[in-house]
């Protein structure tokens, strides 16, 4: 005859991974500049109830989570209000980040457009959006000409018309806020430098919420043709070329 040994008892502790709320492990800066990184690059914490103190070390943080992290933006003014879809308005940079130890990094996120946005991020079901983050215009890299010289000017008098060119970064944002000088050089058509012996005075331009104004332009010689080049002082290489005109 068999006795049966009295039976074992286990006893299994099952912990779940219940995220409940996102935290950032330090503020976000309040600007940034079109086309560069931000200047504090997200840390996202994963929390297990709402009140997590964001501190590093804090209980309430899930230490062994391992859940992706997903960012998008938010527009909430700007250009971006009605170019939405243009891709200057797309987040750049790597927007899916894998938490270690709970915290999961973004280190290279930028925006090219102009306007406030705020950062969403989001594991599941659960979502974060802080912000804003005011992304302002870059250096100016394009002008743009919306007023040309008459097509015909009389020696020795002032233009009739006034020049007028807008100012423009990298990415096609108006530098609405940029400063510096302007300045509109004499070429003869086909020449290889700015003219000279024209009897004419290079002229700075007069700046104003992100457009340039000539007004006190004058062309002593007369010659068949000549166009004016508006430079931008601080980066030579920028500038752009007026249509052809006869004194």
């Amino acid at each position: 005859q068999h006795q049966c040994a009295a039976p074992l008892e286990y006893n299994l502790l099952i912990t779940l991974v219940n995220i409940q709320s996102l935290l950032l492990e330090t503020a976000l800066s309040a600007s940034g500049v079109a086309g560069q990184l931000f200047p504090v690059q997200p840390f996202v914490k994963m929390c297990s109830f709402d009140a997590c103190d964001p501190t590093p070390d804090d209980e309430c943080c899930i230490q062994d989570a391992s859940s992706t992290i997903a960012v998008s933006l938010v527009h909430i003014s700007g250009r971006c209000m009605t170019e939405g879809a243009s891709p200057v308005c797309q987040l750049k940079g790597t927007t899916q980040a894998s938490a270690e130890e709970g915290l999961a990094a973004f280190n290279d996120l930028y925006l090219e457009a102009t306007g406030c946005i705020n950062l969403k991020f989001s594991t599941g079901s659960i979502v974060l959006e802080q912000g804003p983050i005011c992304v302002v215009h870059g250096p100016v890299k394009r002008l743009r000409i919306d007023q040309q010289p008459a097509e015909r000017i009389v020696a020795g008098t002032f233009l009739a018309v006034h020049p007028l060119i807008t100012l423009f970064d990298a990415y096609n944002n108006n530098a609405d806020t940029a400063a510096g000088s302007f300045t509109a050089h004499l070429w003869k058509v086909n020449a290889t430098t700015s003219c000279t012996d024209c009897s004419y005075i290079p002229r700075e331009g007069k700046l104003a919420a992100g457009s340039v104004s000539f007004t006190d332009m004058m062309v002593g010689d007369s010659h068949l043709f000549y166009h004016l080049r508006f430079v931008v002082d601080a980066d030579p290489l920028v500038f752009e070329d007026s249509r052809n005109f006869s004194v």
